[in-house]
Formats: C-alpha cells, structure tokens, sequence
C-alpha cells in the first residue's frame, strides 16, 4: 500500500530543497512516483531503489529514475529528524 513521504535537505553550497510524492516499499525495493519536483504522473515517474539502513542511517541505490530526484537519493544518507 503506498504512502506519502516528505522531505527537505540542504545541499552544498547552501541551497536548500523540499519534496513530497508517494512510495511503496516491498522488502528492500523502494519505489518512489508522484512526485512534485518530478512532475511525472504514475504510469510515468516511477523511481525503483534499493535500501539498506547502516548505523541507523537509510542509504539507496539506484535500479532506474527518469527523475532528478537520483541525484539526490543516491550520493547521501538519509535520517529522520524529530
């Protein structure tokens, strides 16, 4: 069953950034579409990752996105902020 996630990240340089479209996880593929940035609607726009957690931290790596979004996923880990 999909979900909607949001997130917001400073890059370098300063240049901060904010998302939010749906997802759908099943075992450890993660699958992203919908989203705002992207402006691809499902059947387009369907971003396939796979997920690992290290040390607490959430990593992807890219199976294939249309999307600008792989080059934010892809060269960061990712944590949640209270």
């Amino acid at each position: 069953m999909a979900t909607t996630y949001q997130q917001a990240y400073t890059a370098s340089g300063g240049k901060q950034a904010a998302g939010q479209a749906s997802v759908v996880v099943n075992h450890n593929e993660i699958d992203f579409f919908n989203g705002v940035i992207c402006g691809l609607k499902l059947p387009y726009g369907v971003g396939l990752y796979t997920w690992t957690i290290t040390a607490g931290v959430l990593y992807f790596n890219l199976i294939s996105d249309p999307c600008t979004r792989r080059e934010v996923h892809t060269d960061q880990g990712w944590s949640r902020t209270p």
